[in-house]
């Protein structure tokens, strides 16, 4: 926005380390986040000239701030909005479906609460669960000539580099970020597990006496 300044984003706390919201809500500059009115083409080509010139003068400050919010994202999630895996807020957004109605909107708001009571809890760090991406791995990998073991190693690898590009993509530190290799880390376990079990004798094998 014209006119930002540092001052500006201390007094109206409009910066957050763990969310980019604020930015948007806070700030009196005339930010916008692109939902509600999609950038211009022009204003888009704007931005990416900005952002390559900021990253040329300021690499290593950059290097850093996407290794600290990186580190929020799969690290412990005890303050603000980066507990949460999703926002109440809904938003349509240039030419997508409109957003349907939810179906119980009081089974909803328990669930908001529920999570939001366990904010800081372990189970809410990606950390483990992407850990456990890196062990369906290891045990998928001596039987990945199998449909079980093949298909954890795809699970596996996915939900890890699909993490990884977040170190450089992630704009703010919600868990919503890393719902996929969250839920299907369980799966790549249970696959890799799966492809240890010896494997059967196929119908037309036959053994024959010595």
């Amino acid at each position: 926005g014209p006119g930002l300044t540092v001052a500006e984003l201390a007094e109206t706390r409009a910066f957050d380390p763990t969310s980019a919201a604020p930015l948007f809500d806070r700030s009196r500059s005339g930010m916008s986040s692109g939902l509600e009115q999609p950038y211009a083409a022009e204003q888009l080509a704007d931005l990416r000239v900005q952002w390559a010139a900021m990253l040329a003068r300021h690499p290593r400050e950059w290097s850093m701030h996407r290794l600290r919010t990186f580190g929020r994202l799969i690290g412990p999630h005890r303050s603000g909005a980066d507990g949460m895996a999703y926002y109440v807020a809904r938003h349509a957004y240039r030419d997508n479906p409109a957003l349907p109605e939810p179906l119980a909107p009081q089974a909803q708001q328990a669930l908001q609460a529920f999570a939001a009571n366990l904010r800081g809890v372990g189970a809410l760090s990606a950390l483990p669960w992407l850990g456990l991406h890196g062990l369906a791995i290891v045990l998928a990998w001596r039987r990945r000539d199998t449909t079980f073991g093949a298909a954890a190693l795809a699970i596996g690898s996915s939900a890890l580099i699909y993490a990884s590009a977040f170190l450089v993509l992630a704009p703010s530190t919600e868990l919503r970020f890393l719902t996929w290799p969250i839920v299907a880390s369980p799966m790549a376990l249970a696959l890799a597990l799966a492809s240890r079990t010896p494997a059967t004798r196929a119908s037309g094998d036959r053994c024959e006496p010595a």
